[in-house]
């Protein structure tokens, strides 16, 4: 694959998204059509936007911090809620006469860190405290059963001063029977479900020993992975033993922020925040950088939203859309 760059600014600002929240935005997740758009955060609010018209349609106050937003992918109009207070529960009809909520018991109760939702089998994997729990949908909105993964053992203990113990992210494997959990200082680990036993593990290298969040492609075949030192590491799975690719940020983290990155335009670009305020895009393949968003200043189809670690009138929503596709194979 070749990189041609079509336009100098391939991601054009399409609107800010303001009145909505007061504080952090800790999740956000557009709708499978992409019309829509969710966002959570330290507020203890849920926002819905309708993408086109730059405006909010609904909000929903909860009790607790949000920190995790999924949007179902096959109940239409639901999302997968996770908040700080260790409740997940599912919404569905965002109107007032027809919203429903529905509770996600699975015996625990602390802070809720990832999610991820398996199609085919109707599991929902959650990264909560300091644990990796798996339950099944069997009817609509009812979960029951609760699988439990084995922590990262001994011989993957922390390097570093930090060692708390929390996934970070998972991910489903397309096979539906294994489990990838990134965790924040202690690797990134593969399990089979049924057993419950790990089939590989990846450590990454003792200069950045940390993970804010990775991304799965959607071929299962690589893992893009923050490394809240110096930018975003891209691991072949088939290989495992070292990054493939390292994509560095302009600037340096001035924090540990938990940035989330994620694969764009088909895989061909890798896109992750920054605490500078700035979105970089780089193209998967080159590892060359292609854009800077900067979230400062005022193809197909693809949106980049970004949310503000901020408070009051500063805590902000842009969203960025793809004016053309930035790579031609």
């Amino acid at each position: 694959m070749s990189k041609k760059e079509i336009d100098s600014t391939a991601y054009v600002e399409a609107c800010t998204l303001q009145s909505g929240h007061c504080d952090t935005i800790n999740a956000l997740s557009f709708s499978p059509d992409g019309a829509r758009l969710a966002s959570g955060g330290d507020d203890c609010t849920v926002m819905l936007w309708d993408v086109n018209r730059g405006e909010s349609f609904f909000r929903i106050l909860l009790k607790s911090p949000v920190s995790c937003i999924l949007w179902h992918p096959v109940h239409p109009n639901t999302l997968i809620i996770g908040c700080d207070d260790g409740r997940i529960f599912q919404l569905q009809g965002f109107t007032l006469e027809n919203m429903e909520q529905h509770d996600v018991r699975i015996g625990v109760r602390s802070e809720v860190h990832c999610l991820a939702y398996d199609v085919d089998a109707r599991y929902l994997a959650i990264g909560i405290g300091e644990e990796v729990h798996i339950t099944r949908e069997r009817h609509t909105h009812d979960y029951s059963g609760d699988l439990m993964l084995p922590p990262p053992g001994p011989e993957r203990e922390s390097v570093d001063s930090d060692e708390r113990l929390r996934a970070v992210s998972v991910h489903f494997l397309s096979n539906r029977s294994q489990l990838i959990a990134s965790y924040l200082a202690h690797g990134i680990i593969c399990y089979d479900i049924k057993s419950r036993k790990t089939l590989w593990v990846i450590t990454p290298p003792t200069t950045t020993p940390h993970i804010g969040s990775s991304a799965l492609s959607s071929d299962a075949s690589r893992l893009a992975v923050y490394n809240v030192a110096n930018g975003v590491d891209l691991y072949l799975l088939s290989r495992r033993k070292k990054p493939i690719t390292h994509y560095r940020l302009e600037k340096l983290p001035q924090s540990k922020h938990r940035l989330q990155v994620a694969y764009i335009q088909g895989g061909r670009g890798v896109v992750c925040g920054s605490t500078d305020g700035n979105v970089h895009i780089w193209n998967r393949g080159s590892g060359d950088l292609f854009q800077i968003l900067p979230h400062g200043e005022r193809a197909r189809y693809s949106y980049i939203a970004t949310g503000s670690a901020a408070q009051g009138q500063s805590s902000i929503i842009k969203i960025w859309r793809a004016k053309t596709s930035e790579y031609v194979a």
